[in-house]
């Protein structure tokens, strides 16, 4: 069974996490945004994107932006705006608000500089904060949780968990290669709309390594259950705990402390701990601190 608490949102959703996220819409707030988030205990995203950027390669990076302002582990985004940006801020905070979200927006030209821009960010974000305070977790149905498995790698603990989370009555998000998984389910592009629950789903063109955990954000994942590749260290992500699994290389071997668990612990620990993440529990990123927001590009940069 899977019994685990979660933040239950105003549109039917849940959440691990009941952050408020301080969104720079370009790379030019991102230091406002650092600032704001550091002072109030909100979390910030840094990014390369939201200047320059034309066509498809602004399109989906606005859709990125929105669809992680609007993760379930989100309860309340202040997006920070620049003035000048090619992704506007303020129309991006209006996108987001359409989706449901609480939102409020800070410009930095508006706000007169750099520093009244943090002190007005920080204003918004404690009332964004107040609204989460009361904010309590609760059962919550395994119908209403959807995990993402990031797949770099080839393990026995893939396939079996996305098993066990089929059965518990939970939706599953697949990146990377996971054997014959790819021929039994469905596939979906990355970075489109959700696709009904419950649902197991192989998203395609979700960028490569750390990249596919944005993929997953996007279809609405309350967490990720990492296998990187055996080349790859495990990275954390702004919004979504990321558990990571080790594998046999030497590489994993030297960083074992930045994993959670490996492959030998088995489907039974790697249970227990995701459930325990669900609950709150922190991973080993969380309390690490990495947060890396890797999101591919289509364009080159003017």
């Amino acid at each position: 069974m899977l019994e685990a608490t979660a933040f239950h949102r105003p549109g039917g959703t849940a959440g691990a996490r009941n952050h408020v996220l301080v969104l720079p819409s370009v790379v030019c707030a991102a230091r406002v945004a650092r600032d704001v988030a550091t002072a109030t205990g909100g979390v910030s995203i840094v990014h390369q994107h939201g200047c320059s950027q034309v066509g498809d390669d602004a399109v989906r990076t606005g859709q990125v932006f929105e669809d992680v302002a609007c993760s379930p582990n989100v309860g309340a985004t202040l997006v920070i705006g620049l003035g000048c940006e090619t992704l506007e801020g303020h129309r991006l905070a209006s996108r987001i608000e359409q989706r449901g979200q609480s939102v409020e927006f800070t410009g930095i030209q508006d706000a007169g500089g750099s520093k009244e821009a943090v002190a007005t960010g920080v204003a918004a974000c404690t009332r964004l904060l107040a609204e989460l305070a009361g904010s309590e977790r609760a059962a919550v149905a395994p119908a209403k949780l959807t995990i993402g498995i990031e797949a770099a790698r080839a393990s026995p603990l893939v396939d079996a968990l996305a098993r066990r989370l089929a059965e518990a009555g939970a939706s599953v998000a697949l990146t990377g290669h996971a054997g014959g998984l790819q021929d039994r389910w469905s596939r979906a592009a990355a970075f489109s709309s959700t696709p009904p629950r419950p649902y197991r789903v192989v998203l395609q063109e979700a960028g490569h390594g750390v990249q596919q955990h944005l993929a997953l954000i996007a279809a609405g994942v309350q967490a990720i259950v990492s296998f990187p590749a055996l080349d790859a260290a495990p990275v954390g992500s702004p919004v979504c705990p990321v558990l990571a699994v080790r594998g046999s290389s030497p590489l994993h071997s030297a960083l074992a402390g930045d994993f959670d668990l490996s492959d030998g612990d088995g489907i039974d620990v790697l249970w227990r701990r995701m459930v325990e993440t669900i609950d709150g529990a922190p991973t080993v990123a969380e309390r690490l601190g990495s947060s890396v927001f890797a999101l591919e590009r289509l364009a080159m940069t003017m």
